[in-house]
């Protein structure tokens, strides 16, 4: 938001751009790994609990601060941690991006909600949304550094997050799949099938594969049939 902010002329945000990523550097930056950790409280000791899900909004507002300020350290940043995830951390995992880790960033691969009300958040298994999500994070890097695996990468997340993920009998993205490529939840939920539309057509400018326009116009029908609220708006 400050990013944004400073990015239309208000100033001042740019100091509160700067307060934010230190203070994140001072108390949830964990050099060794290279990565962010989730949580900590108001003393600011951290959990144990580690996530790509905060590691990959974090890139996100990096990649945000960099285009606001045009400072190369939230680029670096952003880089940095795009690259921990999307090939340190996902070569753990059959190349794609496990959601859970335990506090040295092994795969917690057996980890499981308590409460069913996180579920949402903190769902088990692979979620397509969050691996088209990093694709899309990944295309947009691929404009600002020259790394020559972000374009790559982030078609095989996308492909692979499709072809496991999309309901042949209903239509729609599931919400995760097994490591085995079964699907786990078939719930539809909204953000996942906007992440892949606004991917797909990346990947289609970005690559001149019609593939993903095709992916792009199914997507699209399934979204417009039912998820879009046509008579109030919004999804």
């Amino acid at each position: 938001a400050y990013s944004k902010a400073f990015g239309i002329g208000v100033a001042e945000c740019k100091a509160y751009i700067a307060e934010t990523f230190d203070l994140m550097e001072q108390h949830l930056f964990e050099p060794k790994h290279g990565l962010y950790a989730e949580e900590a409280d108001a003393n600011w000791k951290k959990t144990t609990y580690r996530s790509e899900s905060g590691n990959l909004h974090s890139c996100e507002a990096l990649i945000a601060a960099y285009e606001a300020t045009k400072e190369a350290r939230y680029l670096q940043r952003a880089v940095l941690i795009a690259n921990n995830i999307c090939n340190r951390q996902s070569g753990l995992c059959h190349g794609l991006v496990w959601e859970h880790y335990n506090e040295d960033w092994s795969a917690d691969m057996s980890f499981n909600n308590d409460s069913d009300a996180l579920t949402i958040f903190r769902p088990w298994g692979f979620q397509p949304g969050h691996q088209v999500e990093w694709a899309r994070l990944l295309l947009i890097l691929s404009g600002y550094d020259n790394g020559i695996w972000f374009v790559a990468k982030a078609r095989y997340l996308f492909d692979i997050a499709v072809k496991q993920a999309w309901d042949p009998i209903h239509g729609g993205l599931a919400y995760s799949f097994d490591p085995d490529g079964s699907v786990c939840d078939w719930d539809k939920i909204f953000w996942v099938q906007c992440e892949s539309i606004g991917t797909a057509a990346m990947l289609a400018v970005m690559t001149g594969d019609a593939t993903y326009w095709r992916q792009y116009d199914r997507l699209w029908r399934y979204s417009w049939k039912h998820l879009v609220d046509h008579k109030h708006g919004s999804w």
